[in-house]
Order: structure tokens, then sequence, then C-alpha cells
């Protein structure tokens, strides 16, 4: 059976999360699987056009927070996952699959669930264990609909978030 067809609207804001094949350690941190991991979605967003506002990568999936103005987002995925695997596979000696499955992108409707989306992405080390608190700054005023209309103005309560990262070392 095929998987059913996607249809992204450009204007919208997605939450992307990928899952390793069996949640396996895959990307475990290493100063070497860092700088490859940054290269590679930093290419990918270039390449891609798209507009990245949050990701965080944990040993075993990731997150995001992406627009892709120009309807690409699949193709954005395709080449960052595609890279990845290959890369990091090459890294730590993996062969065959890479991804458990597809990337869910849910697209994010409103304000409140940017900010949540933001918030969890920002407040996923402390999940992981990687630190023991994070603090998001709560001084964030409405910018209008997240849509086609409401621009940038819409990323401002995502962009005026601080987060300060205590590490627990």
């Amino acid at each position: 059976m095929g998987w059913p067809l996607r249809q992204y609207e450009s204007s919208l804001i997605y939450f992307v999360t990928v899952r390793c094949l069996q949640g396996r350690l895959l990307l475990r941190p290493s100063r070497q699987t860092n700088e490859l991991l940054g290269g590679v979605l930093s290419r990918a967003v270039r390449r891609g056009e798209v507009e990245l506002f949050a990701f965080s990568f944990a040993s075993n999936h990731f997150h995001m927070l992406v627009r892709a103005p120009t309807g690409n987002l699949p193709e954005f995925m395709q080449y960052l996952l595609a890279n990845l695997s290959k890369k990091v596979g090459k890294i730590i000696g993996w062969r065959g699959a890479f991804w458990e499955r597809r990337y869910s992108a849910v697209p994010v409707l409103d304000e409140a669930a940017l900010l949540e989306r933001v918030q969890y992405i920002l407040s996923h080390g402390v999940k992981e264990g990687l630190c023991r608190r994070c603090w998001a700054s709560r001084r964030v005023r409405s910018a209008g609909s997240i849509g086609a209309s409401a621009g940038s103005a819409a990323l401002q309560p995502a962009l005026r978030l601080t987060s300060t990262l205590v590490s627990s070392k």
C-alpha cells in the first residue's frame, strides 16, 4: 500500500519530527557528529531556501520548526535526511536504514501552538537530562495570526523568546 500524498501550504510553519530506526541512538553527541549535524542542516536550509526557526537534535530523533515559502518542504527533508543518514552512518559505522519512518510534519496553526512548540524545543535538553532547567521569557505579545497575511510578524513571539540553559555538570 502506498503512502498518502502530502500537501503543504507554503505560508505555514511546520513542527517536524524524525526518529531513528528502532529508536537507536544513532545521533549520539560527539564533536564530529555535532559538527556534521550543524553543517548538513545549515547547507540544507541554504540550499532549500527554507526558514528554520528552532531545532533540537537528541540521540535518537530530532525536532524542528520550519517554513518552506516556495513549497519545497519535501525536497528539503529529502536532502536533509539522505545526507544526515549517509554522513552520520559513515562516522558511526552504520549501514542500512537509518530513519524509522517518514517524517512527521504537523502545521502550527496559531500563536499559542507556536509558542508551545518553541518552548518544547528549547526545553528539550532538560527533558533529555542534558541540563537541569530552561528559562523561557514570558514577555511575549500577540503579533497576529500565523498565515499567509501574517508574514514575519507572526514569528515575533518565537523570536522574542530567550532561553538560558543551566548545565547540570
